[in-house]
């Protein structure tokens, strides 16, 4: 009877494997529904059985091709993850909603249509460099496909190893990113700030999410890049521009001073990406200024 219980239990934690939440035509209520997907759900009381470790960093390996997986396999798992990802899409969209109360002319209902437009129906693969969508159809033949499916982008653009943050927080931030959702709430006068303009109006709350190599990258980023930014602001610049290949030498040999060497200003235009990003997530969770506001002294 205990070991029953334990199964069921571990079972129900998993239902976000093979339900999928998806867009409803009957928008004047909740605007999405759920579906239930049997082939996802047997795969995933198949590969539970016998997954020693985290059964999403399985999926995801199954998924990306890392194990070696037949096409079948890597579609079955993808398709469990699209599941698994449609509830944080569905919660940013709703949290987009509640950032701007009574003083928007749209409900998330209609930015469901941007990003969850994922129904199940279809198994999907990627290609050999994680690149292109590809469908798998019933008779194991793999297709080209002009349709891009945005749950499945999101998987695509996932990093397991190499970021620190959740599969969730990922598909909490591309929703927020993604442009299609973006142009609709430009519409509306809802600006995404550059990511050179989001390391220019820092918080001080948002220093304290960082590492101390990552407020050094910053710090330096500001000794450079903000004084620059002041002359072309006085020449009438309004955008943030990249970097400039001066800028980055000069912040990489500043921070070398300081003990934190890069190898080239490739990486460190990448680390100070990375940094970007987690301002940006820290950012767009905890403020609304950046969805509206353009702010005329960082661009």
């Amino acid at each position: 009877m205990i070991s029953y219980v334990r199964r069921t239990v571990s079972m129900g934690a998993l239902l976000t494997y093979w339900k999928i939440c998806k867009i409803s035509l009957d928008l004047e209520k909740s605007g999405y529904e759920y579906r239930l997907l049997p082939i996802a759900q047997e795969f995933v009381k198949q590969t539970v059985t016998h997954v020693q470790g985290d059964m999403q960093a399985e999926l995801l390996a199954y998924f990306h091709g890392d194990s070696g997986a037949e096409p079948i396999t890597q579609a079955k798992a993808g398709l469990c993850l699209r599941c698994e990802v449609s509830y944080p899409i569905l919660k940013a969209c709703q949290k987009i909603d509640n950032l701007f109360g009574g003083e928007k002319a749209f409900t998330y209902r209609e930015l469901l249509q941007f990003v969850l437009n994922d129904d199940g129906k279809k198994l999907v693969i990627l290609d050999r460099d994680r690149r292109t969508q590809l469908i798998l159809d019933d008779g194991g033949e793999i297709h080209s496909s002009a349709y891009k499916y945005f749950t499945v982008e999101v998987l695509r653009t996932f990093k397991q190893n190499a970021s620190s943050m959740s599969l969730d927080n990922w598909a909490y931030l591309q929703t927020k990113q993604n442009p299609e959702l973006k142009s609709f709430l430009g519409e509306f006068g809802f600006k995404h700030l550059s990511d050179w303009a989001m390391m220019n109006r820092v918080r001080p709350k948002q220093l304290e999410q960082l590492s101390k190599r990552d407020r050094s990258l910053l710090e330096v980023f500001h000794a450079v890049y903000r004084r620059d930014r002041q002359l072309m602001r006085a020449k009438g610049a309004r955008k943030c521009p990249d970097p400039s290949l001066l800028q980055l030498t000069e912040m990489q040999d500043k921070l070398q001073l300081q003990g934190v060497v890069f190898n080239s200003t490739t990486a460190l235009m990448g680390e100070l990406k990375q940094v970007a990003t987690q301002l940006r997530q820290y950012d767009i969770w905890s403020y609304r200024e950046p969805l509206e506001i353009q702010d005329p002294e960082t661009g």
